[in-house]
């Protein structure tokens, strides 16, 4: 699959800095992707369904592993 055009990149790096930027200083971790974000139905059950959106926002440290963010839904 190709990488996404150069219009696209240039908007999702400044949605990244402008985002970035307003969570400076607060709790909160901005990342781009490749970034692995893990859904989980249940704590104790495998991956469900693995997404790498553009853009990530995580609110939780605790969700952050060295795979990815792991997120029960």
């Amino acid at each position: 699959m190709p990488s996404p055009n150069t219009a696209y990149q240039i908007i999702s790096g400044e949605l990244f800095r402008q985002i970035a930027n307003f969570l400076h200083g607060k709790p909160c971790k901005v990342i781009a992707a490749p970034y692995d974000v893990r859904l989980f139905y249940r704590e104790d059950e495998q991956d469900d369904t693995v997404v790498q959106p553009d853009i990530s926002v995580i609110r939780d440290e605790k969700k952050l592993s060295a795979e990815g963010c792991r997120i029960w839904r």
